[in-house]
């Protein structure tokens, strides 16, 4: 029953805040409800930003999980041929 009530609050709140009916008039940025704060948390071990109510370690599991680096991204060749659709 508490559980219940609790979904209907959080429902209502989602309600209230344009979840279901955006109004583009209302600044949403000055409802309480949607204020989660700056993504300037740092983690130590993998330098992934979050933000302060997230759990720490969320990212990496505090340096456990390490991913290979992301391969940098080349720009195309001018000489690259351009694919023609038609």
């Amino acid at each position: 029953r508490q559980q219940s009530r609790s979904r209907a609050s959080a429902r209502a709140a989602l309600s209230m805040c344009g979840f279901m009916n955006y109004t583009p008039e209302l600044d949403y940025g000055s409802l309480p409800t949607l204020q989660i704060g700056h993504m300037d948390m740092v983690c130590p071990h993998c330098l992934a930003v979050r933000f302060p109510g997230e759990r720490p370690g969320i990212c990496c599991e505090k340096g456990k999980i390490k991913l290979a680096p992301i391969p940098a991204r080349h720009e195309p060749s001018q000489d690259a041929p351009v694919p023609h659709y038609g």
